[in-house]
């Protein structure tokens, strides 16, 4: 498994991405930055649906 850091979900690429790599098992997103664009409950459900370590 390869970790992939912070990652900022202000537009649509991260969920495609995350998707992707969610099915393929080598590589997962650890840690999700939100510089306000979207919604608390936006970010918490990114968290949750790709298994995130941590929030910046």
């Amino acid at each position: 498994m390869i970790p992939v850091g912070a990652v900022n979900i202000d537009t649509s690429h991260p969920m495609g991405f995350g998707d992707s790599m969610k099915k393929d098992g080598c590589v997962k997103y650890v840690e999700v930055y939100n510089d306000s664009f979207r919604s608390d409950a936006e970010v918490e459900g990114f968290i949750a649906r790709y298994g995130l370590e941590r929030r910046l």
